[in-house]
């Protein structure tokens, strides 16, 4: 029996009605290509991962982040993408760059969950403790890193031949359990039981785990991963008898792609490190005899086969204890193959062939059982996926989108791209490649476009531009052509160069929430963004893609100088929303921007020093507000005609006003008990001739008619015992003259029939935006009913 132990307290349901927590059954199967039944190829028999496929969906155009087991695995477990984690090689343990990351796993863990490990999960070398209830355990026999198991009398001579070679050279490979690792040839069929090689013997002992966790009753994250088809394909001789070796179809395009180096065909150096493998050819030879390849897929095919038979041992089992039901499962290979496509073999380039991967989820929480979904997603969406599906907050840092929505529509809109790197000149073979290059990869609807760097190994950072490829594949869907150069493709290389700089973020989809919950979350931010980013215009960039990721649904603007409602509307759908309105194109212009109908907008310029906007957005009437920046009469004034003008909504109307008042409130008054801003505004009334002192002393007084006629200050309506105000003006990035003291300046008010509905106010004070502008955002979320 294992220990079955939970770091933390135990809950065995969710917020949802008390629905249990659902059980996740995590399978990676290691070089996985997406050719199987599922996938349209009924030449290759998977009838246990076919019938997964027809209890889940099945994602046709899913993307590993980099093409190797190491940087792919490390990525999807930990949401965040190989440069975020600086993970591009097999040796490197991410922990070593982010030590406090929380994995996937780690996170179940955290929430409860017993979580247990079988098999390949992260890298071979890298179980990463951590992320497991208990230390995963190594099945009885078999040696730490059990791929080159053999069974066959020749390869174990090899073996042992190679073992006396080592020994007499004085050199050792002998693992941490005591066995000897050494390769022999790379295919093995054996007439042995499925328990002679480690994926059948690891499937009878997960078999015993969950009955184990059957008994113990609370929910658990079981991650079972298969090494075949890695390479050696070995694997009982029953699994090569499914196939007709004369069969077996070879890849039409043995060729590198036409105007692409030769070197980017990269990984065969894997295969050709096996004892009957010496000959086989770079890619920019002749292709290898035809039954060395048909000898050598035959293999794969029958170990893609043997994985899929222990596959269905697991859904067996599951069934058999009543556990399907409440189990979500998650299949996913690490990375493509190459099987003679570009005459290239294994893994390791930034081709369709190497990125594009299988994955299946299935099973409970799943609607859209059986169907298929062409969206462009990737591994790093694994991540927040299931912690939607557990109903567990989904936290920000994670560079995926939670695939939920297409569980239950797979046809609806979504990324625009996904994107994929690769680091060339580390290992394999590295004789034909100058130096380290990273290559970074883009893959739209139609196009795969990848930039190929000089990499900076010192600096982990790009240096020079040294080549680009470009694939149609409305008319190539192998990747056999590489259209970059052709001078009629100049304005599409350009668009889709600036389209990968941009990268993930821009690509995330507009989802399109259903009629009955589309008012479920209504997410609002206000900032200033500082002179439009004219003083630094830099800084639009980063502040385009830090919106993208705040998700927000109506953002109001404040300083939107030398906007028109062109760049407004082009920065707006950037970051997903497709409705946008500017006051006005001179002077210090407010706007908005919503992923809604703006209706009903009213510009007022007479009375207001930078003018207001009023619009409806659904059924809230929302004021954009930048009060007088100097003048507290000035400010009382335009206050006095907004709340006027409100008392001629319609009765009971719901009410946001949202800017920046450039005021003080008199809830935040304790905090400036320090005495220090009643002479700094005395001195800059005195030297600029501003009115911001009223008799002497700050004004409250424009905030309290606010909180007089009723409307509720959200930020200073959620604070707790441990509240520690953070202002809002100013920032970091304003660092000429003297600003005086952190101050609230930047404010979203609502109606109390809004109010009551509000979870979340606060002002962002995160690194990043901190470097934004001069103010820093509010931020403001609800859950309508």
């Amino acid at each position: 029996m294992i220990l079955i132990m939970a770091s933390c307290s135990i809950k065995n349901s969710n917020s949802e009605g008390d629905k249990p927590l659902p059980n996740i059954l995590f399978i990676p199967v290691d070089d996985l290509r997406p050719e199987f039944g599922a996938y349209g190829n009924a030449f290759v028999q998977t009838p246990n991962m076919d019938r997964l496929a027809r209890q889940g969906v099945t994602f046709d155009r899913a993307y590993c982040q980099q093409a190797v087991c190491n940087p792919s695995r490390a990525s999807l477990l930990t949401g965040l993408r190989p440069d975020s984690i600086q993970v591009w090689d097999l040796r490197t343990d991410f922990r070593d760059n982010v030590p406090d990351v929380v994995t996937l796993p780690q996170y179940f863990k955290q929430q409860g969950y017993t979580t247990i490990a079988l098999g390949k999960i992260f890298h071979n070398n890298d179980p990463d403790t951590i992320s497991w209830s208990i230390t995963p355990e190594n099945i009885e026999g078999f040696p730490f890193d059990p791929d080159a198991v053999y069974a066959n009398a020749e390869n174990l001579e090899i073996q042992q031949m190679k073992i006396q070679q080592l020994k007499a050279e004085g050199r050792s490979r002998i693992d941490q359990l005591g066995h000897w690792y050494v390769k022999a040839n790379a295919t093995e069929n054996a007439d042995v039981d499925d328990d002679a090689y480690y994926d059948g013997a690891q499937t009878t002992r997960a078999i015993e785990i969950l009955q184990e966790l059957k008994s113990d009753g609370r929910p658990f994250f079981l991650s079972v991963g298969y090494y075949r088809p890695h390479l050696p394909f070995n694997a009982p001789k029953k699994y090569w008898d499914l196939y007709d070796r004369s069969e077996i179809p070879l890849a039409e395009n043995q060729f590198i792609p036409e105007g692409s180096p030769a070197y980017l065909v990269h990984g065969e150096a894997e295969l050709r490190g096996y004892s009957d493998s010496h000959d086989l050819p770079l890619p920019n030879e002749e292709p290898w005899d035809e039954d060395r390849q048909r000898e050598i897929k035959h293999g794969y095919y029958a170990s893609v086969s043997y994985t899929d038979a222990q596959i269905g041992r697991l859904i067996d089992e599951l069934e058999r204890l009543g556990l399907a039901e409440n189990t979500i499962v998650v299949l996913w290979g690490d990375h493509g193959w190459k099987l003679g496509e570009h005459n290239g073999w294994c893994k390791q380039t930034n081709y369709e062939i190497d990125t594009r991967v299988p994955l299946l989820i299935s099973g409970a929480g799943v609607k859209a059982k059986g169907q298929h979904s062409n969206a462009l997603t990737e591994f790093v969406d694994i991540y927040p996926t299931l912690c939607e599906m557990a109903n567990f907050p989904v936290s920000d840092h994670l560079q995926g989108t939670s695939l939920v929505p297409l569980l239950a529509d797979p046809d609806q809109e979504w990324k625009t791209a996904a994107y994929s790197q690769f680091l060339l000149g580390r290992f394999g073979r590295t004789t034909t490649v100058e130096g380290e290059q990273m290559g970074y990869a883009i893959r739209t609807d139609r196009y795969r476009y990848v930039e190929w760097y000089s990499w900076i190994k010192e600096e982990n950072k790009p240096g020079d531009l040294l080549v680009n490829e470009l694939f149609d594949h409305q008319i190539d869907p192998q990747e056999n052509i590489n259209i970059a150069a052709n001078p009629e493709h100049k304005d599409l290389v350009e668009a889709l160069s600036q389209q990968l700089k941009k990268g993930w973020r821009y690509s995330k989809p507009q989802i399109q929430r259903s009629a009955d919950n589309e008012s479920a979350n209504l997410r609002i931010i206000t900032h200033n963004v500082w002179y439009g980013f004219t003083k630094v215009p830099e800084r639009k960039e980063s502040w385009i893609v830090w919106m993208t990721g705040q998700d927000a649904d109506i953002v109001s603007l404040q300083e939107l100088n030398e906007y028109t409602q062109e760049k407004l509307a082009e920065d707006a759908k950037s970051y997903g929303h497709p409705y946008s309105v500017l006051l006005k194109e001179d002077g210090f212009p407010t706007g908005i921007t919503s992923r809604y109908p703006i209706e009903d907008v009213q510009r007022v310029t007479q009375g207001f020093h930078h003018g207001l906007m009023r619009v409806r957005i659904k059924d809230i009437y929302f004021y954009v507000i930048h009060l007088h920046p100097s003048n507290w009469e000035t400010r009382k004034s335009e206050i006095n005609q907004i709340l006027k003008d409100i008392k001629t909504l319609p009765a009971n109307s719901k009410v946001i006003l949202a800017g920046d008042f450039n005021t003080f409130s008199p809830l935040d008054s304790i905090y400036y008990s320090h005495g220090r801003l009643g002479p700094f505004f005395k001195e800059r009334d005195l030297m600029y001739e501003e009115n911001n002192l009223n008799k002497g002393e700050l004004d409250y007084t424009v905030i309290q008619d606010v909180l007089d006629f009723g409307l509720v200050d959200l930020e200073a309506s959620l604070r707790t015992t441990t509240y520690k105000f953070p202002g809002s003006f100013p920032t970091l990035v304003e660092k000429e003259g003297e600003h005086g003291d952190q101050r609230r300046l930047d404010y979203i008010f609502a109606s109390k029939n809004l109010a009551i509905e509000v979870t979340r106010a606060e002002i962002i004070t995160s690194d990043t935006a901190l470097i934004l502008s001069d103010h820093l955002p509010v931020v403001v979320d609800f859950e309508l009913k």
